[in-house]
């Protein structure tokens, strides 16, 4: 860049070039001027220190003057991590023209939004929007209400922020996230103090205005969700079943699992400082909008005022976890919310048929299929709560469709457990399932699927075979069917019937004594073969030694 002044060597001489531009007819160009002249010079920091003495000393304010249009090329022209650029920023936010900026800012996040997708700037845009947020913040504290109201200018400014981040979130970094949302916390605590100072208590108008500072941080934490990992879930369920973890295995946060979790109790005191409370969240779960709802699920799972309302809080965002689990979003903080309602209410608690059948069918591909280990014990565990809570009727019809019917084979063979679990307790009289359920569904458990499967008294287990999940349904089948042979002494279960005795042997005892005869020689070349038919013979030899005591 090009100048037809002398250098600019000290803060005096950038002082007093201030001062009499202050003093010029056109102090707006002559202040551009010196600004470009800094820039290029690289005296940007001591420009910055000349600029603010004169501000503090002078009944000009040579900060209103400045156009914003001089600091977008400074942004352009000069890494948006320099610390002088920020500096520059903060002193306009502080003693700018507040609506002038506030302008300003609206057309430079409207840049950003159309110009975002270019991978090499990316990174750019997203401390470019950071900064602006900062900016915004300063602005608005500053803010003198004349015509417009606080929510419409509120409105017109988070509509471009929200924008802004929708096209910046996919392209950005973790690190990037955490910064530019807790710059958004800060800009809506600030802007809630100027509505509080500006607005009459109790008014609609700030009730607008603090819908518009939710409808700002909800959709951003949703759509940032997957930056803002805690395991949340996990550390819930340690909390709740100490019992469970093993000794010296207890999970460890990593480090960045911490800043995220203390951004997100950030947001959750930043939503409380603005009358966003618990009961105001179970109302917003319920929004159309699914970021919103979401955003709401993912506050609510650090919120320990739900427990105390355990059984309303489940049915009020019954939508929201639903959605969590349709769009795959915040996944771990919908597990962690529903550990703290359903183990939140009374064992005595009946859960509505809908809210049982929605919950668990959404439940079912998580404890199947889900990669994290953690994660399906968790599901699973909610499941068998669930149907701990659900009505006698419903409970027989989920635990069919589970076993029988099921999609995939992972639950059918995990649903054995929860089968067992209501049977025992419901013998024990801690549960009121139809003991007919057993009876009903041994046509199922006791017989190879498909039942054609060992017609053939030659069969031998193929790799096909001991490679599913059969030989594992199998071994819980049989299971059941031994416990139940030892605990239900006075047949409540129809299980020591002689047609249903003879029925199992016919149908699955001896030709799985025919199967496994004929994979033994096999197996001993093979340790996987020996490790799937092992459990397998261990079961069977089980159910033989409790049919002799009948």
């Amino acid at each position: 860049m090009q100048s037809t002044v002398s250098v600019i060597t000290t803060s005096d001489e950038i002082h007093a070039r201030i001062s009499a531009a202050c003093l010029s007819d056109a102090p707006e160009d002559a202040l551009n001027q010196l600004l470009d002249e800094c820039i290029s010079r690289g005296d940007l920091g001591v420009f910055n220190q000349a600029i603010e003495g004169v501000s503090k000393s002078s009944s000009y304010n040579p900060l209103e003057t400045i156009s914003m249009t001089a600091v977008s090329r400074l942004m352009e022209e000069i890494p948006t991590e320099n610390p002088d650029v920020e500096r520059l920023w903060a002193l306009i936010g502080e003693h700018g023209n507040a609506k002038e900026v506030i302008v300003a800012i609206n057309e430079a996040l409207e840049k950003i939004i159309q110009c975002t997708g270019d991978d090499d700037d990316d990174k750019q845009y997203s401390i470019h929007l950071r900064m602006l947020v900062d900016l915004l913040a300063s602005a608005l504290s500053r803010m003198t209400l004349r015509r417009r109201p606080a929510s419409d200018i509120l409105q017109t400014s988070f509509s471009d922020v929200l924008r802004a981040w929708s096209a910046i979130v996919p392209e950005t970094s973790q690190s990037l996230i955490h910064s530019l949302f807790s710059s958004i916390l800060h800009c809506v605590r600030t802007s809630w103090t100027w509505v509080v100072a500006s607005t009459p208590p109790d008014s609609r108008e700030r009730v607008k205005c603090r819908e518009i500072l939710c409808n700002l941080i909800l959709p951003t934490l949703a759509m940032s969700s997957h930056f803002l990992k805690t395991s949340v879930a996990t550390t819930t369920f340690e909390t709740r079943f100490p019992e469970l973890v093993i000794p010296g295995r207890k999970y460890l946060p990593s480090k960045s699992e911490e800043d995220a979790r203390t951004l997100l109790c950030t947001a959750l005191d930043v939503c409380d400082y603005i009358g966003f409370d618990c009961d105001l969240r179970l109302q917003k779960t319920r929004s159309r909008d699914a970021h919103e709802a979401i955003g709401c699920i993912i506050l609510l799972a650090y919120d320990q005022n739900v427990a105390t309302n355990a059984q309303t809080a489940l049915s009020t965002a019954l939508p929201a976890t639903l959605f969590g689990f349709q769009l795959n979003l915040a996944l771990d903080e919908v597990l962690a919310f529903l550990l703290e309602c359903l183990y939140g209410v009374e064992s005595t608690v009946r859960l509505p048929d809908d809210l049982v059948t929605l919950l668990t069918s959404s439940l079912t591909p998580v404890a199947s299929l889900h990669p994290s280990p953690n994660v399906r014990k968790i599901a699973f565990t909610l499941m068998a709560r669930i149907l701990e809570l659900s009505g006698p009727l419903t409970r027989k019809e989920i635990l069919y469709g589970l076993v029988a019917e099921c999609a995939f084979p992972q639950m059918r063979v995990a649903a054995v457990q929860l089968l067992k679990k209501c049977i025992l307790d419901t013998l024990e009289g801690k549960s009121d399932l139809p003991l007919s359920t057993y009876t009903e569904l041994s046509s199922v458990l006791l017989r190879p699927d498909p039942p054609t499967l060992f017609q053939d008294l030659e069969y031998v287990p193929s790799a096909a075979f001991l490679q599913s999940s059969e030989p594992a349904r199998l071994t819980q089948s049989l299971g059941l069917y031994f416990v139940l042979l030892k605990r239900d002494r006075e047949n409540q279960t129809g299980v020591r019937d002689k047609n249903h005795i003879k029925a199992t042997e016919n149908g699955l005892l001896n030709p799985l004594r025919h199967v496994i005869a004929n994979g033994e020689p096999r197996a001993h070349g093979s340790p996987d073969a020996i490790q799937t038919l092992f459990p397998l013979i261990t079961a069977l030899d089980r159910v033989d030694e409790a049919l002799k005591d009948i």
